[in-house]
């Protein structure tokens, strides 16, 4: 590799990490301005011990602040997580270890986030720090499904390899198997059904795997998943 390619690499390094301080940095003067308004407000109160309830109404103020930063915490995580920085992810572990279970609306957690966008390292070290393998968003997926959809077949791997629910079906009945067929990605199904997925799984619509295949036409996908069905099989698609 030439002096002018590592150079580049180290480029765009050096950018993605101005990239997330220069965020970290609005973020930390946002909430310190939240922060330094309400400690004024504090402070007020503190000279008005008058007021009834002062230290109820303080501490739900401290709460506050505290759970602002968790949030702004999380958020810089979960964006890393997104860029695929790996060495950013690890910082903030290491200094917040609860980042660990970061999480955004849904119910959509760090491990989701990193299988959704394949980066098959991220997911591996937060489940060895302690992240769920099957953690469930609100609809019910859970990161197999989010590579699955995604058709990210080295994250589907590790996550099988790490326990994964095969089976686990969402609040519709959809399993990890439906969406690879209905995604057409035909390596995270051969992950799939090597692993012993159910091809004969319905959802809350009653539609398997086999059928979605027959109704699409995929007919080499109907012919993967007909190889580990009953003998008793829909016709294939012409």
């Amino acid at each position: 590799m030439g002096r002018t390619q590592h150079l580049s690499i180290a480029d765009n390094s050096v950018s993605n990490s101005t990239l997330f301080g220069i965020r970290a940095l609005r973020k930390g003067f946002a909430d310190s301005a939240k922060a330094i308004r309400l400690l004024f407000v504090l402070g007020l109160m503190l000279s008005m011990p008058h007021i009834p309830h002062t230290r109820l109404i303080l501490c739900t103020a401290v709460l506050m602040l505290l759970m602002g930063a968790i949030a702004a915490n999380a958020d810089m995580v979960l964006d890393a997580i997104r860029a695929g920085d790996l060495d950013t992810v690890r910082a903030f572990m290491d200094a917040y270890p609860q980042s660990v279970t970061a999480s955004s609306k849904g119910g959509v957690s760090a491990v989701h986030v990193a299988a959704m966008h394949g980066h098959a390292d991220i997911a591996g070290m937060l489940i060895a720090e302690g992240a769920d393998v099957n953690a469930r968003t609100d609809t019910g997926f859970t990161p197999l499904h989010c590579a699955a959809v995604r058709g990210h077949a080295d994250v589907a791997k590790l996550l099988i390899q790490l326990g994964a629910g095969i089976d686990l079906a969402s609040t519709r009945g959809s399993t990890p198997l439906h969406l690879a067929v209905s995604k057409e990605s035909t390596l995270v199904v051969e992950l799939l059904l090597a692993a012993g997925a159910n091809v004969r799984a319905a959802n809350t619509e009653g539609i398997t795997p086999i059928d979605i295949a027959r109704l699409r036409k995929l007919r080499k996908l109907f012919r993967l998943l007909t190889r580990k069905a009953p003998l008793s099989v829909p016709r294939p698609p012409k």
